[in-house]
């Protein structure tokens, strides 16, 4: 049996979201493999996670709780919809023991068995990755060149056992303590900055963030036929930006999927109906449909 490890990060404003994004992992999951989920939990109450997946009926998996002292990211600052919780990623390898794992955010969707990432692999790299295309306002402080790639660090494989050698964790807490002022996208620009040179590309399949259903595919550089497979058939679906797929105004293509699994733990409704809500709605949705025409392929185009 193979066995698979994943963390995930959440605090009490998330928590009901980070299940959803377990349940979804563990119902794509090949029933022949085993997986360990580590959920890493930013508040001091205790919360029971077993019993809500008990009734699922699924096998050959373990989730550990792990209680994370906040007091060790309290002089981080959240940006814009991202909580400080976020910085917590820094810790994984010196929390878990386990030489790789991979990171998933809480505002996902899995769209099918993601078991394949495993092949990419590299004990060259710290951290296997998917590019950010629409992320290029902190090149400077990153110290790249406009035509090299950043990468998202909502899906992060992380090579643990080297993060551990080369003492990532605290290459990025003292970053982040001495640029808190330059930081504009949390945790993901610090990463960026220490791991320039340490992370290898994967197919943006594992991490289809909102960009790849809003653009074209020759902003993203893409050719259509590349850009819309993906689209119908990715691995994992990220809802970046600030509009969620549990908030009335998101009008993404994946919100659906998303809920269902949602639905399945919880009670759902929508908290956030209002006209200005309803605007953001229509206006998404036009955003969607836009980047969708323009994707139409016409014969002998590419």
């Amino acid at each position: 049996m193979e066995n698979f490890s994943f963390a995930l990060v959440t605090d009490k404003n998330y928590l009901h979201n980070t299940f959803a994004v377990i349940l979804n992992l563990l119902k794509t999951k090949s029933s022949s493999a085993f997986y360990k989920i580590y959920l890493i939990y930013t508040e001091s109450e205790k919360t029971d996670i077993i019993s809500y997946f008990d009734k699922f009926n699924i096998k050959n998996y373990k989730i550990e709780i792990i209680y994370f002292d906040n007091a060790l990211i309290k002089n981080f600052n959240g940006i814009r919809h991202v909580s400080n919780a976020a910085y917590v990623k820094y810790f994984i390898p010196e929390l878990i023991k386990d030489e790789k794992i991979l990171f998933l955010d809480s505002d996902i969707y899995i769209n099918r068995n993601i078991e394949e990432i495993w092949k990419e692999f590299h004990e060259q790299y710290s951290i296997v990755a998917v590019s950010d295309p629409g992320y290029h306002d902190e090149d400077a402080l990153i110290g790249i060149k406009k035509t090299e790639d950043t990468f998202n660090s909502g899906v992060l494989f992380l090579n643990c056992k080297k993060m551990r050698e080369v003492k990532i964790c605290d290459k990025l807490i003292e970053y982040t303590n001495l640029n808190s002022k330059k930081i504009k996208n949390a945790d993901q620009t610090v990463f960026n900055v220490i791991c320039k040179d340490d992370w290898k590309k994967v197919s943006c399949s594992y991490n289809l963030q909102r960009i790849y259903f809003t653009n074209s595919a020759k902003f993203l550089k893409m050719k259509k036929q590349d850009l819309l497979k993906v689209r119908r058939n990715p691995h994992i679906i990220h809802f970046t930006t600030h509009s969620k797929p549990w908030m009335f105004r998101c009008a993404h293509p994946y919100k659906k999927r998303y809920l269902k699994n949602y639905k399945e733990l919880f009670n759902f409704k929508y908290n956030d109906i209002t006209i200005m809500n309803l605007l953001k709605h229509i206006y998404e949705y036009c955003q969607y449909l836009k980047a969708k025409i323009d994707n139409i392929v016409v014969k002998g185009e590419s």
